[in-house]
């Protein structure tokens, strides 16, 4: 017997041609920055080399950890796709996933309030506030020697923050270049620069917090950290102090 359909029901929508036309022209086009999605995919397996490493993370952190990864890389398909609205807001959920957990991190109650909808989390008490996960008070408790740095990437960190809210929130200076479905070569070479930033930005944060009680490293954790913060003393001595699988 056949179904008999609901009037009520709705077709399903069908994929415009002429959108879809759009994708495959941008993506083709974007060709010369198909590094921005190898490198996202390559964050995403450090942070879980990272996740795996530190068992005192939580499990609230390392969800917030892997959005943070999983969203830069719908970051990069989405900017390759010539849909640039949305890739900026990737960037910036990643960044406030990131942030969230690294703070709540410190404090349980807060975590399991946040996560039951009870409380809401504004992004700028995360970094900075009493207890902002870049300030130099939270270094000066889990990793000292790194504190002097913590200004800076506030700062840095604060930048990216408002620039990638202008798309988001469809700021005048944005709609001319985000009216269209296709591929734009400055806005691809922002949002490099942009996921570039919260890859150094997030892995400052996990080494602030996490780095100082841990008593071994592997390679790919080992690997990540050094590329991207070897300018950092401090985390290169304590990385020499570390038990090696």
């Amino acid at each position: 017997m056949s179904a008999i359909a609901n009037p009520g029901d709705a077709a399903p929508q069908q994929p415009d041609p002429a959108e879809l036309e759009a994708i495959r022209t941008a993506y083709l086009a974007s060709a010369s920055f198909a590094d921005v999605l190898t490198r996202a995919t390559k964050f995403a397996g450090d942070i879980q080399a990272l996740v795996d490493l530190t068992p005192s993370m939580g499990v609230s952190t390392a969800d917030a950890m892997a959005l943070c990864a999983r969203e830069l890389q719908f970051a990069a398909v989405l900017g390759r796709s010539g849909m640039f609205r949305p890739a900026f807001g990737a960037v910036r959920l990643a960044l406030e996933a990131v942030s969230w957990g690294v703070y709540l991190s410190t404090d349980e109650i807060a975590s399991r309030r946040w996560l039951s909808n009870i409380e809401d989390l504004k992004w700028s008490s995360s970094v900075s506030g009493d207890r902002g996960a870049l300030t130099e008070a939270f270094a000066t408790i889990f990793f000292p020697s790194l504190s002097v740095f913590s200004n800076s990437y506030l700062t840095r960190a604060q930048t990216l923050y408002r620039d990638l809210s202008g798309f988001v929130h469809g700021e005048v200076r944005t709609h001319a270049l985000t009216l269209a479905i296709e591929f734009n070569p400055e806005l691809m070479q922002r949002l490099k620069d942009a996921s570039q930033e919260l890859v150094e930005i997030a892995l400052f944060m996990y080494t602030v917090r996490f780095l100082d009680g841990l008593s071994r490293i592997d390679r790919v954790s080992e690997d990540a950290l050094v590329e991207t913060l070897g300018h950092l003393e401090p985390m290169r001595t304590r990385l020499e102090t570390l038990e090696r699988n």
